[in-house]
Formats: structure tokens, sequence, C-alpha cells
């Protein structure tokens, strides 16, 4: 019985360490409405902040994320994460991208819907964002989309 409690008692549950390099965010917000309203469930919205270049001038290191989000329950906000969710952006300028589809729950996984990627390609951005660091939050407003 001992032997048993011995065995149990070193096991211990290893929980994940993030060693990336963590730089100052700025939270960022908004909403997104298509053709006017918000997105009805099962339809998400995944928006996606790429940087403008590899690497900006202030330095982010590499291992910094894209900031991205899902809209939220109500269908049309969102808060941008870089390294958890909704906790902000790095300085710096992005091109800001939406995609609109289907999440999976099971795995994660993201189907787009009806508008194909339309407005899902860096190189022809929905807009461009500069995040400062001098402003305490950013609010994108309400970003229209539309199917046609």
């Amino acid at each position: 019985m001992l032997c048993l409690l011995g065995l149990f008692s070193g096991c211990q549950k290893e929980e994940f360490v993030d060693t990336r390099e963590r730089v100052a965010v700025v939270p960022v917000t908004g909403k997104i409405l298509l053709d006017g309203k918000p997105l009805v469930g099962p339809a998400v919205a995944k928006i996606v902040m790429h940087p403008a270049d590899s690497e900006t001038e202030e330095g982010i290191p590499a291992d910094v994320p894209a900031p991205s989000a899902w809209t939220e329950a109500d269908g049309t906000t969102f808060k941008m994460g870089s390294y958890e969710g909704g906790d902000g952006a790095p300085v710096g300028t992005y091109k800001l991208t939406i995609d609109v589809g289907k999440r999976s729950l099971m795995n994660g996984s993201f189907k787009r819907g009806p508008l194909d990627g339309k407005y899902a390609d860096p190189e022809n951005p929905v807009q461009e964002i500069t995040v400062t660091g001098d402003e305490g939050s950013i609010d994108l407003g309400t970003i229209e989309l539309t199917s046609d």
C-alpha cells in the first residue's frame, strides 16, 4: 500500500510553460456586421492582424504570434489576442483580414462560408491598423462586410 502511495504522490500533472519573450500589448476590439446583421451561429468570423512587415521597426520578436480573434457568442464583437484570448496586439502596423465560416468545436478546424475568403487576403486587407503603444486601447468600431 505504501509503495502505491509513493508512486502516485510522485505523479504530477505537467503544465505547458510559455517560453516566448512577451512584449507589451494594447487591447484591440471591434464589431463585425455581415449585410448589416450580426453573424448567426454556427457562423463565426476569424479576425487576424497580419504584421505589415516580417519584423517591424520596433523589433517585435519573430515568435510573437499574429494577433487574432473569433467573434463572440453575440455574433458581432471581438477582442484581439496575441498570447492569451483578448489580451491585445503589440506595437506595430498590421493588415486586418476577416474570414467568415464555421468553426468545429470538436477539433478547432475552420471551414470557409459563403464569402469564400473575400476579406481574408492580407494583400488586400479590410483595413490597416497601427498600434503605437501610446493609446490605452483601440476600438476599431463596426466593420461592415457585404456578401455581394
